[in-house]
């Protein structure tokens, strides 16, 4: 990895966080940063009065600060910035997690709901904002336990992908350089504070998890993706994750989500099988049926999704009939939203909210007829029909070539992108060439069509 410019990043939350960095703690066990731990500092007089009227047999403020910990750290972004976490394995390191989860509760400091997902997994959040510093485990007995969960957690990750999974464990993050970037983003949000704030901590959280060395991989069934660390982690924070030293270049597809749609339309036989594995053949049927590769519509979408000008071709439409969009993000998620992933009969809604599904009917009906039947029994089918095509072709088809082609090279996977070293191994800009082809005749041979492959060189901003 490039050597990056120190920044003292302590000074830059000086105001808001007044005892982020503790002297370094050894122990017999392991190193300092291993035992850091995420804290909300403003709940201190909070936790204080816990551990003066708390009742629970063998209470130690290191058990309640390390729950605190497992809440922040964990924070997802598609469940609202809640964490999902499960008891027995929080019972693992803390005994008595339960009782230290109830008194947090009680004390209305934190919020639970349910999750139907997982079994024995509940939400858990923090109300109201949260500023965060850190502390140290010095309880070693608690580091102990910490230490055979996580590393039993570990032996637990998926196995499905062992290349990928070698080059995951490997990852570390250049936690200063990250977190200054963190606290530069919230320094200069203009969104409402405790928005920010959330934000932060859920940034923090990941930074943490990857310091740590809190390391997950995990194989979805339905949709059929691989998440890490790395899939979710926020695109800022991407600069300063590395392997051996060496960071990391991005490539992907442009307009992603409408490219994978276009392999609908005729789909290859590795497409077709896919479709027939989850909704049946007589999707399949009704596509033929459709003739829709014929279609005027389809064939503008297909030209305006390859050549990388959906969005903006979108928001002319958008505004032309009165529906405000100021940018290529806003219009992505009114797509997305009302038009891919929303209920089949939005069109159908008076609400002025809705005109953009009508539109998108409109502008092509075909597809949206292509759609309607799709949803037929679920919403949510099309969302992961689209996701199983993707993760099929990236983590069957192009990672499978990078093996071959390029051995050696370590990949990290972000869903519908690939991250590869800009430098070591990749060595020069004729491989950084061979890698882009690689990964877009990859795309091709799956799916039927050439992408607009891009390759995005990641710098600390």
């Amino acid at each position: 990895m490039d050597k990056m410019k120190r920044t003292n990043w302590k000074s830059l939350i000086a105001a808001d966080v007044k005892s982020q960095i503790l002297p370094a703690w050894k122990n017999p066990l392991t190193s300092f940063k291993d035992h850091r731990i995420v804290a909300p500092l403003n709940l201190q007089h909070e936790f204080q009065a816990i551990e003066r009227n708390n009742r629970i047999t063998g209470f130690r403020r290191s058990r309640l600060d390390y729950i605190a910990h497992l809440i922040l750290s964990h924070m997802k972004k598609d469940l609202n910035y809640f964490s999902t976490l499960r008891m027995d394995y929080m019972r693992n390191v803390v005994p008595q997690a339960g009782d230290y989860m109830d008194v947090l509760i009680r004390n209305g400091l934190v919020d639970r709901r349910g999750y139907s997902t997982g079994r024995n997994s509940q939400l858990y959040k923090f109300k109201g904002t949260v500023r965060l510093g850190f502390r140290m485990l010095t309880d070693q007995d608690l580091c102990r336990r910490k230490e055979k969960v996580y590393e039993a957690l570990r032996k637990r990750n998926s196995k499905k992908y062992p290349y990928l999974n070698k080059w995951i464990r490997q990852v570390k993050i250049d936690r200063n350089g990250a977190m200054s970037q963190v606290m530069r983003s919230f320094n200069a949000s203009t969104e409402p504070i405790n928005k920010a704030e959330i934000k932060k901590t859920h940034r923090i959280g990941q930074i943490e998890r990857i310091a740590s060395g809190d390391l997950y991989i995990k194989y979805s069934q339905t949709e059929r993706r691989l998440h890490t660390n790395v899939t979710n982690l926020a695109s800022e924070l991407l600069p300063y994750i590395h392997i051996d030293g060496n960071s990391f270049v991005e490539i992907d597809i442009r307009n992603s989500q409408p490219f994978f749609v276009i392999s609908l339309f005729n789909p290859t036989p590795e497409i077709e099988q896919l479709i027939d594995d989850y909704l049946g053949e007589g999707l399949t049927s009704y596509i033929r049926s459709l003739e829709a590769i014929e279609r005027e519509d389809v064939q503008k979408y297909i030209s305006l999704v390859t050549s990388g000008k959906f969005y903006e071709y979108m928001a002319e439409v958008f505004r032309e009939n009165g529906i405000p969009v100021t940018d290529r993000k806003e219009v992505k998620v009114e797509i997305f939203r009302t038009c891919f992933f929303g209920s089949r009969n939005t069109y159908k809604f008076k609400d002025g909210e809705y005109d953009s599904a009508r539109v998108f009917k409109k502008t092509f009906p075909t597809i949206f007829r292509l759609f309607y039947r799709i949803k037929e029994q679920d919403t949510n089918r099309l969302a992961v029909l689209l996701q199983r095509i993707e993760s099929y072709t990236m983590l069957e088809r192009v990672v499978s070539r990078f093996e071959a082609e390029l051995p050696g090279l370590p990949i990290l996977t972000r869903h519908d992108s690939l991250l590869i070293p800009k430098s070591g191994l990749l060595g020069n800009g004729k491989n950084l060439d061979k890698a882009l082809d690689i990964f877009t005749t990859g795309v091709q041979d799956t799916t039927g069509v050439l992408p607009q492959g891009r390759m995005t060189k990641l710098r600390p901003k």
